[in-house]
């Protein structure tokens, strides 16, 4: 039944967005674990589930850096899907005027010619 929760949530997360949550915890005998969060929105409700939990090869003591290889490529990995997934959003000029809406910068305001015939109207 648990392989069918991991199948089910794994299909899912591959056809939606979804934000991701790395913590490091540590067990009563010093060893250390990593886990990884996810959230989604399924229907109209927003879920939290646990992704994975995976026991560091070190204690909190040390750290190895066969971990930190391991979790350079994943963070690599996840980068590269977010930039593939993202790629309309990353590629958007945006204006200066929304980046700093407080820039001293003049912005030209112009009405449509049938704007300015309802703006001259009376009521």
């Amino acid at each position: 039944m648990s392989s069918d929760v991991e199948s089910f949530l794994c299909d899912y997360l591959r056809t939606t967005h979804f934000s991701i949550q790395l913590d490091e915890s540590t067990l009563p005998g010093n060893e250390a674990l990593l886990l990884a969060y996810v959230r989604f929105v399924m229907g109209e409700e927003i879920h939290e589930e646990l992704l994975f939990a995976k026991t560091l090869k070190t204690d909190t003591k040390e750290c190895l850096d066969e971990d930190i290889q391991t979790y350079v490529q994943h963070l690599i990995a996840l980068h590269d899907d977010f930039k593939f997934r993202f790629e309309d959003i990353l590629s958007m000029e945006i204006p200066p005027w929304i980046i700093n809406p407080f820039d001293e910068t003049e912005v030209d305001v112009y009405y449509k010619r049938s704007y300015s015939s309802l703006a001259l109207m009376k009521s």
